[in-house]
């Protein structure tokens, strides 16, 4: 039996369904870009298209199996002009949501071949309007699109959050196949046994349910896309303070050094005297160990000044302070064969989680107080080496909060860089390696 009345090309259903396409499409696009203006500027210039080519093709054999195609061609320069992220990305975007598309299509044709008979329909749900009987022929397709672009989009969202510096991306790829599960409801509906009689409240119960499931499926999206680009804020604010601090430690470096060396000046005519002095009576000993002395001392001012990367200079100023009041002994080495690429924030990020960590667990150490660092900087790679006394009860604590929480940031920097941490104990000493390359972060 046919419908009585042709629905789909009637206001509003068929641009609900194009409002579903639309939509479909976005999730799917923005899972892997983002937004150059405003997102409703991309969903709605989305929906222009789509309702042009819409216009241009349906209903009119045999040009209405091409409309879609078409529409996904335009797409593609809509989205190169709309969206930020590499032309690939784009490309792959608008393929997905031609297979999502053609995906959904084929499920909602299996789920409405398992659909009651409209006969069956009438004696389940009797109602003056014969056309109910035929609801689901429009609601399943448009739900199916909706609930499959999720699919998808979680399956870029994964993909390009392999490597990020947001640090919930993966959180919300996952949570982006929930709504896709949300289909299975549409596929229960279709398995209620011919002897059970559906009650008006528990049939109004479930519209509003599914409703609800509806509202909250398409505001995933947008309200996702809001977190990202908070935590991307959170990150830029915190960037711009960890500047702002290295630029205060490494002025208080230099007001320092300037200090010592005022020092110096003021008595260095009074030592090149004294050292005359006990060359000139036959103590050349005494004249070594006065210049000895002065070069410790010029030594010691310029000594975080072990390589040309300021960040590393400056972060182990400030350890080396942190390490005087907790009353460990910190030494360092540093072995520069070629310039430092990474960028400051995930170095001063790396660095210090690690001699933090070294830091925390030497100090409650009762034996052993002491932290040794070691850099070899290469052309192609970075090795952060540390050795540090540690006692077990406090390591098991600190593995718990803080400390835990300093080895994931280190492990999410370098697998950003394509570098793996280590860390073992050997005769009551606790040891890590980090091995990283030595290239800027590439962009996501």
């Amino acid at each position: 039996m046919e419908p009585i009345i042709d629905m789909t090309p009637l206001f509003p259903y068929r641009f609900i369904y194009i409002l579903a396409t639309s939509f479909a499409v976005y999730n799917i696009i923005h899972s892997i870009t983002k937004d150059k203006f405003h997102p409703a500027i991309t969903f709605f210039s989305i929906v222009g298209i789509r309702v042009a080519t819409s216009s241009l093709f349906f209903g009119k054999p045999p040009y209405d199996i091409w409309g879609y195609p078409v529409f996904s061609l335009i797409l593609i320069f809509l989205v190169s002009f709309l969206t930020i992220g590499k032309p690939s990305h784009k490309f792959i975007g608008v393929i997905f949501q031609f297979l999502s598309y053609t995906f959904a299509n084929a499920v909602a044709s299996i789920f409405l071949t398992l659909r009651p008979s409209p006969e069956l329909s009438a004696e389940l749900y009797p109602t003056e309007n014969s056309n109910l009987y035929h609801w689901d022929e429009y609601l399943t397709p448009v739900l199916s699109i909706v609930f499959i672009s999720f699919l998808f989009s979680g399956i870029l969202k994964l993909f390009s959050a392999r490597h990020t510096s947001l640090h919930n991306k993966k959180l919300y790829a996952y949570l982006s196949f929930l709504p896709f599960s949300h289909l299975f409801i549409l596929f229960l509906g279709f398995y209620i046994p011919s002897n059970i009689t559906v009650s008006k409240p528990l049939e109004i119960s479930f519209s509003i349910f599914l409703a609800l499931i509806l509202i909250f499926d398409c505001s995933f999206p947008f309200v996702t896309n809001y977190f990202e680009r908070v935590e991307e804020r959170n990150i830029q604010m915190e960037k711009e303070h960890l500047k702002m601090q290295l630029d205060y430690q490494q002025t208080a470096m230099l007001t320092e050094e300037k200090k010592e060396f005022r020092k110096i000046k003021h008595d260095f005519s009074n030592i090149l005297t004294t050292v005359q002095g006990y060359i000139e009576i036959g103590k050349p000993e005494k004249a070594l160990s006065v210049l000895q002395n002065t070069y410790t001392d010029l030594t010691g001012l310029a000594g975080f000044s072990v390589c040309s990367n300021e960040t590393v200079n400056t972060i182990l100023y400030m350890k080396t302070q942190q390490a005087k009041e907790r009353g460990v002994t910190l030494t360092t080495e540093i072995n520069e064969e070629c310039r430092v690429q990474t960028n400051d924030y995930d170095l001063c990020r790396l660095l210090s989680n690690i001699m933090d960590n070294a830091l925390n667990a030497a100090a409650f150490s009762d034996t052993d107080k002491t932290v040794f660092i070691r850099m070899d900087i290469t052309e192609n790679s970075i090795h952060i080496h540390s050795e540090n006394g540690f006692k077990e009860q406090a390591r098991k604590v600190q593995n718990t909060d803080a400390h835990g929480h300093g080895v994931g940031i280190i492990k999410d920097i370098t697998k950003n860089y394509h570098g793996s941490y280590k860390a073992y104990t050997k005769e009551n000493l606790y040891y890590t390696d980090t091995v990283f390359e030595n290239r800027v972060a590439k962009k996501k």
